[in-house]
């Protein structure tokens, strides 16, 4: 097969051209993702008690790891009974990593009730819900402060938001955290880039009236799990009654394709380096050095030989992308190959990301572990490997076209790339400070 471009026409013009149409409308990298733990606490305050309700939303690969612990005896099926004590176990956690207390006097929250459910998500395979109710008495309080902190995992990837509510019989005065929950209990998280919130304290003041009467747990255990909007994705039922399947070997295979499916901007480098190339071998080494690149780094990220900040790799990434953007306006890349592997090992951190912590529950270096770990890897590069032969396909179906494309319009792709990558650059940079893009 012969791809060599004709004399007159730009380096692999017709992949430039490609390139543009591809990455119309795209202004986002990775989104939450399926390696995320994300957790709401909501504190609703009446005169007798503070009730906690305390919610864990765990995506694909969290999950998966789940199951493996939640199925005890290790027959390869997670029954009701075994996920009922799993959640117990993580309401006991939670209920021992959190900090209460009214106007400096420490309270003491039991744990009344837990809960969970198993919803559709990507891939085919599941996400889980976990939900721990906790109470606490009040003294005979005519105003208190009333203050929250939650010592658990405070560097987990995901969203963490805490929500204040009046009950009955109390008023809120004031209070650092919203009364309504900008995630809608944990089901339609707002767009914000890399800038999730990442909240894990509250103080709140309230004014009651002199009461002395004894809390009612029967409030908190109660409070109904927030369930997520019927859609085509999460509108499968729980299954809290019923044994599931724990996770075949392929569960992880599958999330690889779907990481490096959604990866937007790992996809937009490897657009950027395809149509920098001016021949299909210079093509096959850039792409070849790119996937032993990221597959080294992904490995050891995920086995916590190399560990950096997760917004310091994604700016890093952002500027490979505007490199490959300009590369694209010059019409070459200058040793390829080995911008590629350069390159390539920022992005495999990347690819790890909470991957490493997701994994952290297996015995690292253990038979488990690096089964996961080679099924995730050997997903992205056959999501990737498909990926570049559409692109392939689709630049020999378009050159038949044989229609003659303006100097300017040849110059677009990389322009795009080059402003993508700088948004990716500046996104990061931003939320190191503060700022919320």
């Amino acid at each position: 097969m012969n791809i060599q471009p004709d004399a007159g026409a730009a380096r692999f013009g017709w992949l430039r051209l490609l390139v543009l149409l591809l990455l119309s409308g795209l202004a986002h990298g990775h989104p939450l993702g399926n390696n995320t733990v994300n957790r709401q606490a909501v504190l609703t305050i009446t005169p007798a008690h503070v009730a906690l309700r305390y919610v864990l939303d765990l995506a694909e690969i969290p999950t998966l790891l789940a199951a493996q612990t939640a199925d005890g005896d290790g027959d390869g099926v997670t029954t009701a009974t075994e996920w009922d004590a799993y959640a117990r176990q993580r309401g006991d956690e939670i209920r021992a990593g959190i900090l209460l207390s009214a106007s400096g006097r420490a309270l003491a929250p039991s744990l009344v009730a837990t809960r969970w459910q198993r919803l559709a998500g990507a891939a085919g395979l599941d996400t889980l819900r976990l939900q721990a109710d906790l109470v606490a008495p009040l003294h005979a309080y005519t105003s208190a402060r009333i203050d929250y902190r939650d010592l658990r995992l405070p560097d987990e990837a995901g969203w963490k938001e805490v929500v204040a509510i009046g009950g009955r019989g109390a008023r809120l005065l004031q209070a650092d955290v919203p009364a309504r929950s900008p995630s809608r209990d944990l089901t339609a998280y707002p767009d914000g880039g890399l800038s999730v919130p990442n909240v894990l304290a509250a103080r709140v003041e309230i004014t009651v009236p002199p009461l002395a009467r004894k809390p009612q747990a029967s409030v908190a255990a109660a409070a109904p799990m927030p369930a997520r909007p019927a859609t085509a994705t999460t509108a499968a039922p729980p299954v809290a009654h019923a044994a599931a399947p724990a996770p075949g070997v392929a569960a992880f295979f599958r999330l690889g394709v779907h990481h490096i499916v959604l990866g937007l901007d790992h996809l937009v480098f490897l657009l950027g380096l395809m149509a920098a190339q001016n021949s299909l071998r210079r093509l096959v080494w850039v792409v070849t050095a790119f996937t032993a690149a990221h597959s080294l780094t992904l490995g050891l990220a995920a086995g916590g030989i190399v560990v950096l900040p997760g917004l310091w790799v994604e700016a890093a990434i952002g500027l490979s992308i505007v490199y490959v953007g300009i590369a694209n306006l010059r019409g070459e890349l200058r040793h390829g190959a080995v911008i590629a592997f350069a390159f390539g090992l920022v992005h495999g951190l990347g690819f790890a990301g909470a991957l490493a912590a997701s994994l952290a529950g297996s015995q690292i270096g253990g038979s488990d572990w690096l089964l996961d770990l080679a099924l995730f890897n050997l997903g992205v590069e056959a999501g990737q490997f498909a990926f570049v032969l559409l692109v392939l396909l689709l630049v020999l179906a378009v050159r038949t076209l044989k229609v003659a494309w303006p100097r300017q319009m040849q110059a677009m792709p990389g322009a795009v790339v080059g402003l993508l990558g700088m948004y990716w650059t500046v996104q990061p940079a931003l939320a190191l400070s503060g700022v919320v893009l």
